[in-house]
């Protein structure tokens, strides 16, 4: 019986990792923007991450998936709930936020033309 149970706890713990994904957070600071290599499956949530709120003020923060080398990623959404005018948008290629000096030196950003 002892056995029975060390074997199950093994194989438990083996599919305990088969399962894990890797959770990505979109940037949370005004103009910031980062790249996520994907390797495998991952669960990418807001700024607010997996329980926490989304960042009250306007945000315009930008992240870049990269692939491995003659692959591509496939998006599948589960959930989506985008309120108070925040969107998404998504790009095939390689895109920058915009930045501009109000003049009075703040830094304004704002996305790129040609999301699909």
């Amino acid at each position: 019986m002892k056995k029975l149970n060390i074997i199950l706890l093994v194989m438990c713990l083996f599919s305990v990792g088969l399962f894990a994904q890797h959770s990505v957070n979109m940037p949370g600071t005004d103009g910031q923007e980062k790249t996520q290599a994907v390797t495998s499956d991952l669960l990418f949530y807001d700024a607010g991450g997996d329980v926490g709120p989304i960042p009250t003020a306007q945000q315009v923060t930008g992240i870049t998936f990269t692939p491995p080398i003659g692959k591509m990623i496939q998006i599948v959404f589960d959930t989506i709930d985008l309120q108070g005018g925040s969107k998404i948008v998504l790009w095939n290629g390689s895109k920058s936020l915009n930045s501009e000096d109000d003049g009075f030196g703040n830094i304004e950003y704002s996305l790129p033309s040609g999301g699909d």
